[in-house]
């Protein structure tokens, strides 16, 4: 059953003729859901997913007016490249459906925290009475919630990465968060202006004032000669005293106090009482594959942090061992220099267990400064390879510092294979068994 949406003579224009929707995973499927409650038709091309043309050329886009696309597809994919060539409008998922979107919406984006900072900003505003929702980039695309009866009237917290941010054209937000900016995803953007004006985009598409900023953002503004609005508010580290969080609260590791206060600060902006902010922080646990303990016979602690895909992610979770850890890392290059990484966390590891795509170019650097290491042929053999050489009482980390695309799907499945794989060593404490796989 469609509903009675008032389309745009341009839009109607387009939902003439079936739409094609590129990727068949949760965002095409997303928009699917979309064009569904609308009453439009559409087509799914993916290379590889059931019930989808697996090809996309100028015969295809002679059938459609309106291209979908998930994030997954980079603006200078050949298929994009055809539709436009072709004359069909392009939208990413996230501008389509912010296009069905009436209700508030806040943005949250960063390199480093961001689904964390939305998980947060979403309880709060449900502690203080209101109806807030997380969606974006944190796994529920806007485009799913966008015309269903039940979310009317929430606050939609919107997690926006670089793939989403690069592509949006009409989107207008009430409130952007930007949480940090650092070195990520330059394989993808060409570069690091390339990352920071995917970025910028969101800033540019602001249709209140409210925009929190960390420092380091505004730094990076001028060093690529961006001005941020004069409404904005920048919030250095130091501007609040951090609050004691229980270890139970994801705002407990040592740079979590600088994220906090970013929500701090945008919650301040309305004179709004400060300790439901407190309450919210304390009450949210860790994400998964987010520096999670898993501890281990001999007082040894695995951890895993798998979602430490940039190298400001692995430093950052290093900040919180006061001894040298064991580190397990590597992964698929992404266009940073391993030179960085290596002279940042050298210092603070006694021995490093590599593997994927980097693991050589790392072991190199690593010996270089006379740490101890060992490439490992899978992440699998690195987890036994640091349990071997643990001693009582040492931390065992995995943060990576590298995309997982080189051996998983995602840092999620990366993540669930390190504690498979810690859970069948039989060393966890309580003898946990190994989840089924």
């Amino acid at each position: 059953m469609s509903f009675n949406v008032e389309l745009t003579p341009r839009m109607q224009e387009l939902l003439a003729k079936p739409v094609a929707i590129f990727g068949y995973g949760v965002s095409g499927r997303s928009m699917a859901g979309l064009l569904a409650r609308i009453g439009a038709e559409f087509v799914f091309y993916d290379t590889r997913g059931r019930n989808t043309v697996h090809v996309f050329d100028d015969a295809s886009a002679a059938n459609h007016s309106l291209v979908l696309f998930s994030p997954g597809f980079e603006l200078s994919h050949p298929w994009l490249e055809t539709a436009r060539k072709c004359g069909c409008a392009t939208m990413g998922e996230l501008e389509f459906g912010a296009m069905f979107w009436n209700g508030p919406l806040v943005c949250v984006t960063g390199s480093n925290g961001k689904t964390t900072i939305t998980e947060l900003i979403t309880s709060v505003i449900n502690l203080s009475c209101g109806r807030a929702m997380a969606v974006g980039n944190i796994g529920r695309p806007l485009s799913d919630v966008a015309l269903r009866s039940e979310c009317e009237g929430r606050v939609a917290v919107c997690e926006v990465s670089s793939f989403q941010a690069e592509s949006v054209e009409e989107m207008r937000m009430d409130t952007l968060i930007w949480v940090n900016f650092f070195n990520n995803h330059l394989d993808r953007h060409g570069g690091l202006r390339g990352y920071f004006e995917a970025k910028w985009r969101l800033v540019e598409r602001l249709r209140g004032k409210e925009l929190i900023v960390s420092r380091n953002v505004a730094d990076a503004a001028e060093r690529f000669g961006y001005t941020l609005p004069d409404f904005a508010q920048i919030v250095d580290p130091d501007s609040y005293v951090p609050w004691p969080m229980p270890k139970t609260s994801a705002f407990f590791p040592k740079r979590a106090s600088l994220n906090l206060a970013l929500v701090r600060r945008w919650w301040a902006t309305s004179g709004r009482d400060p300790f439901v902010v407190k309450s919210a922080a304390e009450s949210l646990h860790p994400l998964p594959h987010r520096l999670n303990p898993l501890p281990a016979d001999k007082g040894i602690t695995f951890w895993n942090d798998s979602k430490a895909t940039n190298y400001e992610a692995c430093i950052g979770a290093l900040e919180n061992f006061d001894s040298k850890v064991i580190w397990i890392g590597g992964g698929r290059d992404r266009g940073e220099n391993p030179a960085d990484l290596v002279a940042a966390i050298a210092p603070k590891i006694r021995m490093a267990i590599l593997t994927g795509e980097t693991a050589c170019t790392l072991e190199k650097l690593f010996k270089e400064r006379g740490v101890d290491c060992v490439c490992s042929p899978s992440l699998k053999d690195a987890i036994t390879s640091a349990w071997e050489n643990a001693l009582e009482g040492e931390n065992i980390l995995f943060s990576p510092a590298h995309s997982s695309h080189d051996t998983f799907r995602d840092y999620t499945e990366r993540g669930n294979f390190f504690e498979s794989c810690v859970a069948r060593l039989g060393a966890l404490e309580g003898g946990l068994s190994a989840p089924q796989q």
